[in-house]
């Protein structure tokens, strides 16, 4: 199937199951079709691969336990619900609504607090950056250690589970250890609750907590369902589990609910939303300042760190690409060369087919890089399956 297609996806599983026939042995046939039964197959979401568009389109399975009503469903039951925006999906519906992302933040959070019931909202950019001081911390121990190499930087649930699936024994050895801005937010929520059970502002102890994030990509509703993005409680003398993250709303399925709830933009005026991010009070949100390119900018943040680090040099604010595949930015290279022979090299990959072709040259020992962001969709987050087109 056409790699790229999740741009457009099919109503239908491009890789369907097929029934498994199971036969019972008789006397003159191996396999009798009297005796035959079919046994059904079945797939979960932990199971899944993005792929042509089982994943990105079918909402209907994915929904059973993610989406906009559930966040309803949890202010009604008078859960603690702490919302956090992706800034590629607050840019998608602030270009949506003509105005800029700060301007949406300040309309779409006094519209969440005051209409809906939540309680915090809150953008991804701080947790991005914590992302990226750890791909810096990442790179440098590497390094020194002397590989492996190239370290393959993801947060896209698309490219991890293909590699659990496909490439294990590759990605195991060169896959980033790095969690995903989401996976931060999920657990710095849950952190902070527990060191402050108390809200600041009433002085009330803070009930249940709810996360959701609004997100660029369906796939990320992959990754909240994931065991190791789970917290681990003792309820009864017995232990439980439950998501750090509770619900993954997309970019789209958010603007179909803000049209629905009758959400109309004030011109960033609704209210007066402070500046800065008290995080151990999660009182207001922020949106923080980071160079984030499309995909969280681990490669630009990253190269100017080791530039700088390892050959003693300080990057220009602008930085010059390579684009090697003709017509497509999908591909970009940066090579950091300190005149002496010594040189850093950086490449950024997007899209699935772009991502085989690496995987063939990292196996084939032809690879040069030290570092790859990688990213299922073209062009990176912002052009996510789930944003606004």
């Amino acid at each position: 199937g056409d790699l790229n297609d999740f741009l457009s996806p099919a109503s239908e599983c491009v890789l369907p199951l097929k029934a498994i026939d199971t036969f019972k042995k008789s006397e003159g046939s191996r396999k009798d079709p009297k005796n035959r039964s079919e046994v059904v197959a079945s797939v979960s979401l932990s199971d899944c691969l993005s792929c042509s568009g089982c994943v990105t389109s079918a909402e209907e399975v994915m929904m059973k336990r993610q989406g906009v009503d559930h966040l309803t469903k949890a202010v009604e039951v008078g859960s603690t619900c702490v919302v956090s925006f992706s800034p590629q999906s607050l840019s998608s519906l602030a270009a949506c609504f003509n105005t800029t992302a700060s301007k949406f933040a300040r309309s779409v959070s006094s519209f969440l607090k005051l209409r809906v019931g939540v309680k915090f909202v809150f953008d991804t950019s701080l947790s991005a950056q914590v992302a990226q001081h750890e791909a810096k911390k990442e790179f440098m121990e590497r390094w020194g250690a002397r590989g492996p190499f190239p370290i393959l930087c993801t947060e896209c649930p698309g490219v991890v589970i293909f590699s659990e699936k496909k490439q294990y024994d590759l990605f195991a050895r060169l896959l980033s250890t790095v969690r995903s801005p989401q996976a931060i937010s999920g657990e710095r929520t849950y952190l902070f609750s527990s060191l402050n059970p108390f809200d600041m502002s009433t002085g009330k102890l803070i009930k249940q907590i709810w996360h959701c994030t609004i997100m660029p990509c369906f796939d990320k509703k992959l990754e909240s369902a994931r065991e190791e993005f789970s917290v681990v409680e003792t309820e009864g003398g017995a232990l439980t589990s439950s998501p750090e993250t509770d619900a993954v709303i997309t970019t789209s399925e958010f603007y179909s609910y803000l049209l629905q709830e009758g959400f109309q933009f004030q011109g960033g005026k609704e209210s007066n939303v402070g500046r800065k991010f008290k995080l151990p009070s999660m009182s207001e949100p922020q949106l923080s300042d980071h160079s984030a390119g499309f995909s969280n900018g681990y490669l630009e943040v990253v190269a100017r760190h080791a530039a700088q680090q390892i050959l003693g040099i300080n990057l220009p604010p602008s930085l010059v690409y390579n684009y090697p595949a003709t017509g497509s930015l999908d591909i970009k290279e940066l090579t950091v060369s300190d005149g002496s022979g010594r040189e850093l090299n950086f490449a950024a990959v997007y899209g699935y087919r772009h991502l085989q072709t690496l995987i063939q040259k990292v196996r084939m020992r032809q690879c040069k890089y030290h570092y790859v962001e990688l990213m299922s969709c073209p062009e990176g987050c912002t052009n996510g399956g789930g944003q606004l087109k």
